[in-house]
């Protein structure tokens, strides 16, 4: 049977990619870094369960004390770097 969409030379004797390939079968989704007190305070509006660890500096700690307690509740980790480490991250 000739299908259009199959790449060509496929079934041919040819390797094509398939989903065993090694950047198709991560065992971990994509992760998306944010950055901005808006924008994680927008992420943790809609949806605290996505996050996997927070990075804050120490100037922001009082704005962000209920993110940090819901991390501690959650056993997730955070942890208060300087504003030069930060910006490295």
């Amino acid at each position: 049977m000739n299908n259009p969409w199959q790449r060509r030379g496929a079934g041919q004797g040819r390797e094509t990619a398939t989903a065993s390939a090694p950047e198709m079968r991560s065992p971990r989704p994509r992760e998306l870094r944010l950055y901005g007190a808006n924008a994680v305070r927008a992420m943790f509006a809609r949806r605290p369960e996505a996050l996997r660890k927070l990075y804050l500096s120490g100037a922001r700690a009082a704005q962000f004390a209920d993110v940090m307690k819901w991390c501690a509740a959650q056993r997730i980790g955070y942890r208060l770097v300087e504003d030069d480490d930060l910006a490295r991250l």
